[in-house]
């Protein structure tokens, strides 16, 4: 009787099991690309980034390299968030340089005959990113104004 009863709890327990498996598989995916584009930027591998990247990213990532083989390094990199929904992956990653600069770029990557690639990307120096805590302060502090008050 009790070699039914786990072989029950088995069968429902596996499928969440496979599926936490296959996000992180798939997250992992997503990253690897962010991850190599960064290896290939210091490597200054304007062929390689093409590679892991659409149209629409190569010719702002020639542009880029056309401002010459004298930028900036970058030393570690740190991916705060991965968004996976269907074709389109999101990813923040928080960038350190050799210079000590830090700056938030968030990535936008399509899947493209199976192949994550890079469809393009915004950056922020990281310490002007207002987080939830910084918008609610202001709220209170700054209310909207009424909108429906009549003109006089």
């Amino acid at each position: 009787m009790k070699r039914p009863i786990k072989n029950i709890l088995a069968i429902l327990i596996l499928p969440f099991f496979l599926a936490s498996c296959h996000k992180d598989d798939k997250n992992a995916e997503v990253n690897k690309v962010v991850e190599d584009f960064y290896v290939y930027l210091n490597e200054k591998n304007l062929d390689k980034i093409k590679e892991i990247s659409t149209n629409r990213a190569d010719r702002y990532f020639e542009f880029v390299f056309t401002l010459g083989k004298d930028m900036v390094t970058i030393d570690s990199i740190n991916i705060i968030q991965t968004i996976i929904e269907g074709n389109s992956a999101n990813i923040d990653v928080e960038t350190f340089d050799n210079y000590g600069n830090t700056m938030i770029y968030h990535w936008y990557l399509i899947k493209v005959k199976e192949k994550w690639k890079i469809n393009k990307l915004d950056g922020y120096k990281a310490e002007k990113i207002l987080t939830k805590k910084d918008i609610e302060y202001s709220k209170k502090n700054n209310p909207p104004k009424d909108k429906t008050e009549k003109l006089k």
